[in-house]
């Protein structure tokens, strides 16, 4: 009883820490308002009323994150298994937990960090995650004590090939976020998001192919309750052995489920994120791989 009541003041704590972030991102600094409103509009096409309901939600939805993120390193175990449940079918449920190496591709939806930490509490093997360094020192080290609380392993994004080449044949699941804007364009494919061309990471298809590994699409879906958030966290198989598939295939089924995900949900997911930047791109980086550019 006593730990439910700790567990009811964190949430309570939160939730008011959410209303002051709230309030400076949305009101005072108005943090990326040309590029959410952008976003939603390509995604949704509203305006108006409707438009202001979604911008609103996301900033509330991204205050929450950011309040998460930052007190994640100090949150109670008990808060994480409280706060999120696993939910995946009888085929993924068998491939998940079988011997080998998996990739997870994950989308910046939810709370992947959380997700993260749960994972790496409850599942029965090591949990890899592929991250990029960042440039500052210091958040750069209280982000990898964070994720490396409950024992996660993190391996730098220029380090994942060589990594993989060691480990392959090991029990374990390697976790990579996979819905970021490609810096290079000469490292990347183009695929429909949403009716406009986007680059796309190929180095996980690449990967997962060569060592033919079993590769699922997660995300963390939440569950807003009275003073707090739950989690689920589903797992969906997008191949049992990625080397049996055409070359882009892996990634046009990540982006299918991204874009599906979207429309049956879409409040959840960072739209704060320059996703389509590159799209005026497109033809400059069929170039740079060599492909015809046709019309």
């Amino acid at each position: 009883m006593a730990g439910g009541w700790r567990l009811k003041l964190v949430d309570l704590l939160l939730g008011l820490q959410t209303l002051g972030v709230y309030g400076l991102l949305r009101g005072v600094v108005r943090y990326r308002r040309g590029v959410v409103r952008g976003n939603l509009r390509r995604v949704y096409g509203v305006g108006g009323a409707r438009l202001t309901y979604y911008e609103d939600f996301f900033y509330r939805y991204f205050s929450r994150l950011l309040v998460e993120v930052l007190w994640q390193r100090w949150l109670p175990g008990q808060w994480i298994d409280e706060h999120c449940w696993l939910c995946v079918g009888e085929k993924e449920r068998e491939v998940l937990f079988g011997r080998g190496t998996k990739l997870v591709l994950v989308p910046h939806y939810g709370n992947w960090e959380v997700a993260g930490l749960f994972l790496a509490r409850w599942l029965p093997m090591p949990v890899v995650a592929v991250y990029k360094p960042l440039h500052s020192r210091f958040w750069d080290r209280f982000v990898r004590r964070m994720r490396m609380r409950y024992g996660t392993r993190l391996v730098a994004m220029q380090e994942i090939v060589r990594y993989l080449a060691l480990t392959y044949r090991q029990d374990q699941i390697i976790v990579l976020i996979a819905d970021q804007n490609p810096v290079h364009l000469h490292a990347c494919w183009w695929y429909p998001f949403f009716g406009t061309y986007v680059p796309v990471y190929w180095g996980a298809e690449k990967l997962a192919r060569r060592y033919g590994l079993p590769v699922f699409f997660a995300w963390s879906h939440p569950h807003p309750g009275i003073i707090g958030v739950r989690y689920a966290i589903h797992f969906q198989l997008l191949s049992e052995d990625a080397s049996q598939l055409e070359e882009g295939q892996l990634t046009a089924l990540f982006m299918a489920w991204l874009e599906r995900l979207l429309e049956a949900d879409g409040r959840w997911w960072l739209w704060s994120h320059r996703r389509w930047k590159h799209s005026g791109r497109y033809r400059e980086g069929l170039k740079e791989l060599g492909e015809e550019v046709v019309g």
